[in-house]
């Protein structure tokens, strides 16, 4: 099998187990050869190319010149079976022949990759399957994991942010391994998630999802080594018996400051934790901010939670524009990217009411211990409650199952549109549980009015009885401005052992 491909006046010729490198040189150094991808199965890992050792080596043709080899890195032996060379450069000097003859182990299947390509793509590639096999394995792990309803914002953040982590760790560290925090079956969900990650060349396959990363599992096996969250600073109510492990937060939420007082934080009101994810790259590891592939994650979150920028929706800071204008978020193809996702994200008109209400769903034990709290779930949804309903005669049974199946005392519909002059509208629809008290809705609503959150009611058909349904006033307040103002109203109202006899 062979491959030839022409770039940059380099001709790489690729057969079997020796690579020839034609280049015009010119005086005094010139770049021979840049970076060897090796492929080989587990039982013949790939070997370094461009390396002086017994597996390969290098020479030229003695005419007066030298081949020096320089930031040669092998990648450890896996089961993967890919490894990478990272910088395995070689330059002839002047009094070098044209020609450069590299060999490597004859097991390899081998692609010579131009310089000028994208590495931490390829090490990105590389690093998942290492996540894959380490969780596979029996050693101890530590979890960077997103928050529960994995929009694309928290799902670019843990994988890009456990990226770094683990390229932080030395060798003696644990493996750390991204966690997408919700069934595999339900990423379809997420088409603007799904359609950014397949046109960046990472599929759906590559990625570690709730059934794959068992946390119980790691934690009864002593193999959770730690816990990092990523996109919220508070767990998930059904993963609370996992906050001891938590060492580390990195959030653009409200600070409720429920995680351990040891926990090393880096928590800011900014429209996107991929604003903060890419401040850690430029300070920690600014080399990576020069990828196409890294730009284009990290810049898509910032664009899509922020509406381009948009000033005027009350999420954008100074931080957002910062770390948009360093990735290139502005110009036709930003332009482009957050047009294309923001279609995908909301193109969900065909989409039956049970999914819309799993789709964008967070749910809290609010006002105490979790087995006397109140269990309140959001659903964000994208788009005209009212449609909603008149679209589905039984969307009140549907909501009432769902609240049921996920034991609520309160459920929250939060709609968000814009009409066909391009208004902005928020909505909120609150289904309380049959046993909670009638007063509970109006005692909500008064508390909304007087801390900042200004709704008037709207008719909704469809709704189980006691469900009431209201216009935002201020569509600035999205879920997570929503949010602080239902948990101070919940922890006013303490719950008794069973929230829902209130």
């Amino acid at each position: 099998c062979c491959l030839r491909f022409e770039q940059f006046s380099e001709l790489f010729t690729i057969c079997g187990a020796n690579i020839r490198m034609i280049q015009n040189c010119l005086p005094p150094y010139t770049t021979a050869a840049s970076f060897c991808y090796l492929r080989g199965g587990a039982r013949n890992p790939g070997r370094l190319l461009l390396n002086c050792s017994a597996d390969a080596h290098a020479n030229t043709n003695q005419n007066g010149g030298k081949v020096r080899l320089i930031d040669s890195r092998a990648a450890s032996p896996s089961s993967a079976p890919w490894r990478s060379v990272w910088g395995a450069t070689a330059f002839a000097s002047s009094g070098a022949r044209k020609t450069l003859h590299c060999t490597a182990h004859k097991s390899c299947v081998m692609a010579a990759v131009d310089r000028n390509s994208d590495v931490f793509y390829l090490e990105l590639v590389q690093y998942l399957e290492r996540s894959r096999a380490a969780v596979q394995g029996t050693g101890a792990v530590t979890v960077v994991m997103g928050n529960e309803a994995a929009d694309l914002d928290s799902c670019v953040s843990a994988i890009t942010y456990a990226f770094l982590l683990d390229r932080e760790g030395g060798a003696t560290s644990p493996p750390v391994v991204p966690l997408i925090n919700i069934p595999r079956g339900d990423f379809v969900l997420r088409p603007d998630a799904v359609t950014l990650l397949t046109s960046s060349r990472l599929e759906a396959s590559a990625l570690l999802f709730e059934e794959e990363v068992d946390l119980s599992a790691l934690k009864h096996a002593s193999r959770l080594a730690q816990l990092v969250l990523v996109d919220h600073n508070r767990i998930a109510s059904r993963q609370e018996q996992y906050l001891p492990h938590v060492v580390e937060i990195v959030d653009h939420h409200v600070d409720e400051k429920m995680y351990p007082e040891t926990a090393k934080t880096h928590i800011a009101l900014v429209g996107s934790c991929c604003t903060l994810v890419a401040k850690a790259f430029q300070k920690r590891y600014p080399q990576a901010l020069a990828s196409p592939t890294l730009r284009r994650l990290l810049k898509a979150g910032i664009l899509l939670d922020s509406g381009y920028l948009d000033r005027s929706k009350g999420r954008t800071t100074d931080l957002d524009e910062e770390m948009a204008e360093l990735l290139g978020g502005r110009g036709e193809e930003a332009r482009a990217l957050h047009k294309e996702l923001n279609h995908q994200r909301h193109d969900i008109s065909a989409m039956p009411t049970w999914d819309l209400l799993r789709k964008d769903y967070k749910q809290w034990a609010l006002g105490g211990p979790e087995e006397g709290a109140w269990q309140v779930g959001v659903s964000s949804i994208g788009m005209d409650l009212l449609q909603m309903a008149l679209k589905d005669p039984n969307m009140s049974s549907t909501c009432s199952v769902w609240s049921s199946k996920c034991q609520l005392d309160l459920l929250v519909l939060m709609g968000s549109y814009s009409d066909s002059d391009k208004r902005f509208f928020r909505q909120l629809a609150f289904v309380p549980s049959p046993n909670c008290k009638p007063s509970l809705l109006p005692r909500l609503v008064a508390f909304f009015q007087s801390n900042g959150v200004p709704v008037e009611p709207i008719d909704l058909p469809n709704l189980p009885e006691g469900a009431a349904a209201y216009q935002q006033l201020d569509t600035t307040l999205s879920r997570k401005k929503i949010q602080p103002v239902l948990v101070k109203f919940f922890n006013s109202h303490e719950a008794p052992a069973s929230a829902s006899e209130s």
